[in-house]
């Protein structure tokens, strides 16, 4: 991976580098794409209850300052019911 890579060759540098693992993140970034409306009216195709787990950007934050703060080099988020 990437920041493997990076976390290597900053070390020397005392820059960290953390790997975030995003799952979804409800934000409005599909909004601005080139994408014809009638293909992204497709894609929002509803999930059955409890199958996708969608992070508010609140969250994702949260758990970015966490992996910042406790100095780990992966952050995954949390699986939740």
């Amino acid at each position: 991976m990437i920041s493997d890579t990076a976390r290597v060759e900053l070390e020397g540098d005392k820059i960290r580098v953390i790997t975030v693992f995003p799952i979804m993140t409800s934000t409005d970034f599909g909004k601005n794409s080139l994408r014809d409306q009638r293909v992204r009216d497709q894609q929002r195709v509803a999930a059955p209850a409890g199958a996708v787990v969608v992070d508010t950007p609140e969250y994702v934050k949260g758990k970015i300052l966490e992996a910042v703060r406790s100095e780990v080099q992966e952050q995954f988020m949390d699986a939740r019911s």
